[in-house]
């Protein structure tokens, strides 16, 4: 059995549910906060032959977030890739600065991947620990070509 109210100050969607004897309450979040950094990463989607984008700031701060929930919105393909959890990755950028040789390096380790211009979104998480990839995407070697 569910129950839903809405609570207005938080605009939120609450639900009450029985579980058991107790009830349980889950909170699900209608509307995100628009935050600033969205108009600045469509200003910069928008940007004919834009760079690589790098965000920087403080831990814990939503920088990881904010990034993909943009990716998901506005990208058909998005390829996320942390180099801490996944090591592997690094050695796809070892070698070579050519971005077609870096992106069958990736293909190659990533099944179904899909690097289409305009179309994909590459997100580099923790790229401090791959100086090569942030070498590419410094120099703004790192562009999906047609």
């Amino acid at each position: 059995m569910h129950f839903a109210a809405n609570c207005c100050t938080a605009r939120c969607n609450v639900t009450y549910k029985l579980v058991g004897k107790s009830v349980c309450r889950q909170i699900t979040l209608l509307i995100m906060l628009k935050r600033k950094i969205e108009d600045t990463l469509i200003e910069w989607k928008n940007k004919p032959e834009h760079k690589p984008l790098v965000i920087m700031g403080i831990r814990q701060c939503g920088k990881t977030f904010i990034a993909k929930h943009f990716a998901d919105e506005n990208y058909k393909n998005v390829v996320y890739m942390n180099f801490i959890k996944e090591p592997e990755r690094i050695c796809a950028f070892t070698g070579s600065k050519d971005v077609d040789n870096i992106l069958l390096n990736l293909s190659a380790q990533i099944k179904g991947v899909k690097f289409i211009p305009g179309e994909t979104c590459l997100i580099f998480d923790e790229i401090q620990e791959c100086p090569e990839a942030r070498t590419v995407c410094s120099r703004g070697y790192l562009h999906l070509r047609n």
